[in-house]
């Protein structure tokens, strides 16, 4: 007996589903043997796709995000080219006058130039962290904004299911939820504001990890 469509209600596509669905359900020479909702599923004429990552450059929250996470990491990359350069300039003028130096008073500088490129080094790694951890908490905020419209989106559109249109390899245009959503979106939210985020405390061990590396 076939269910009914109503009990085959799926939504498997909001932005970070974790196995990406294949080709579309299943081989027809395979349907016999699947359970009945998959088949039901299978038989179903709510099939629609979506594509995340056009929602977030096509929107206008999606492109201001990011245009000021581009405007963070170039501030906090640019903070450490600073100080990259001027250590390469102490570094080369260390080289040209280390043979005037004392033994002594060499060895001091150049353990102090050896022990600033460590520091550099750790703070090149932290503002790369940093804008990482950034681009990630962002993203799941514009997910969540972009999961409640795709559902709703799906809702009005009479889709029992929603895959990732990458996943697929072909569907037709009234299936793709993608525009809809981004102007759904585009009513619901068009700003979006945030700095460059700190990283979460770090325990001793991880602390210690760190410094040993």
């Amino acid at each position: 007996m076939r269910l009914p469509f109503a009990s085959t209600i799926l939504v498997l596509a909001l932005a970070g589903m974790s196995a990406p669905i294949t080709a579309a359900l299943a081989a027809q020479a395979d349907a016999a043997d699947e359970p009945p909702v998959a088949q039901a599923a299978a038989d179903a004429n709510g099939i629609c796709v979506f594509s995340r990552a056009d929602v977030f450059s096509r929107s206008i929250v999606g492109r201001k995000g990011n245009q000021r996470m581009q405007q963070l990491a170039q501030e906090a990359r640019g903070g450490v080219a600073d100080s990259r350069k001027q250590l390469t300039a102490d570094i080369n003028a260390f080289s040209q006058h280390s043979g005037q130096l004392l033994k002594q008073e060499r060895q001091q500088q150049r353990q102090a130039l050896r022990q600033r490129q460590v520091a550099l080094k750790r703070k090149m790694k932290r503002v790369e962290a940093r804008i990482q951890y950034t681009r990630n908490a962002v993203t799941q905020r514009l997910d969540k904004q972009v999961g409640d419209v795709l559902q709703t989106v799906a809702g009005q559109q009479d889709c029992g299911i929603v895959l990732k249109r990458d996943s697929v390899a072909w569907s037709a245009q009234e299936h793709d939820l993608t525009a809809a959503v981004v102007a759904a979106l585009n009513d619901k939210i068009d700003m979006i504001n945030f700095g460059l985020l700190q990283l979460p405390q770090l325990s001793a061990q991880e602390q210690a990890d760190q410094a040993s590396e």
